[in-house]
């Protein structure tokens, strides 16, 4: 799971597009800004409530970013100008129960393509590249699956696989293993086994967050190191939790079940990007999908772990454009 830094004011309300709180409290017109468009609502057909922010270059072309599990629009490169200098429009959504977006009991997969839809509708964008981040990149393989006709590109970076599906688990640690038929048999204990972790979380993610790189190879203990992404992890955190825990016990129930498509119906080319030594979303699980995939082109890298995005932003975004 990765995180990523954007600055978040103490307190704000939230907005809808092109809207801003003034000193007051009041909502006034305002001309976006970077500053001014990280917590924007759009309400949808169903009046649920879908929160996403956008960054880089106002006037570029579009990238809409699916974040990580658990995460929030709030994701993104530290580095802000490599979108700009690029040209790239970033829209990071938050999912249904996230941040500012309203949870939405018993979704699917296949819900969540309906939203972005809605979300592009919006904003006038016609056809746009996505990123799908982690726990994000099954939502991309969705949007891939079920509008092909709406994704210029489609990437997935350190993608989570169907982990419903048996062969996708070959190679994967017996411990893994046993924890995801747990969950696909008794989902009710996923809540139980979450829930502490997502109090705590809100109480003190800085102390919870310093645990998690023990675990981890040396590539991703390195970048949790750095100053400016361990400001990510608290950020992101803290929103991605703002509502409590049930978005992140929904979505792994999601990522255990059957998907509602099989990645051999995708017909959109996918780019995919992984590191070799992820312990997060094993590599084997990521070589399963690449394989399975009618049209992929794969890039798996040596020494790389979980935060590989870090490293190849500019090569990810630039591939999203061309």
């Amino acid at each position: 799971m990765v995180f990523f830094f954007v600055e978040i004011k103490p307190a704000y309300a939230p907005r809808l597009p092109g809207e801003r709180a003034d000193g007051n409290g009041e909502k006034t017109m305002a001309t976006k800004t970077f500053t001014d468009t990280t917590d924007n609502i759009l309400r949808l057909r169903d009046g649920r409530a879908l929160g996403y922010a956008e960054y880089g270059d106002p006037a570029g072309s579009p990238v809409l970013f699916f974040h990580g599990t658990p995460g929030s629009r709030l994701q993104r490169h530290p580095d802000a100008s490599i979108a700009r200098e690029l040209g790239a429009r970033i829209i990071t959504i938050d999912r249904p129960g996230y941040g500012l977006s309203d949870f939405q009991p018993k979704r699917t997969l296949l819900d969540w393509p309906a939203d972005v839809a809605w979300l592009a509708d919006a904003l006038g964008i016609d056809r746009f590249a996505a990123i799908g981040l982690s726990g994000g990149g099954p939502y991309l393989l969705a949007c891939a699956y079920a509008m092909p006709g709406r994704l210029s590109s489609a990437i997935v970076v350190s993608g989570m696989g169907p982990l419903g599906e048996p062969d996708a688990l070959e190679g994967v640690m017996p411990s893994m293993r046993l924890g995801l038929d747990v969950v696909r048999r008794v989902p009710w204990l996923a809540r139980l086994a979450l829930e502490p972790a997502a109090r705590l979380l809100r109480l003190n993610p800085v102390a919870v967050k310093k645990l998690i790189p023990v675990s981890m190879p040396r590539a991703d203990r390195e970048a949790f190191a750095r100053p400016d992404i361990q400001a990510i992890d608290q950020q992101d955190l803290s929103e991605a939790y703002r509502n409590g825990g049930q978005a992140l016990h929904r979505e792994v129930i999601l990522l255990t079940q059957p998907w509602g498509f099989h990645l051999g119906e995708i017909r959109t080319k996918i780019h995919l990007w992984h590191g070799e030594e992820d312990t997060t979303v094993p590599v084997n699980l990521a070589k399963y999908v690449a394989r399975t995939l009618p049209d992929c082109q794969p890039r798996f890298y040596p020494g790389e772990g979980h935060t590989l995005i870090y490293h190849y932003w500019r090569e990810i975004l630039t591939t999203a454009l061309a």
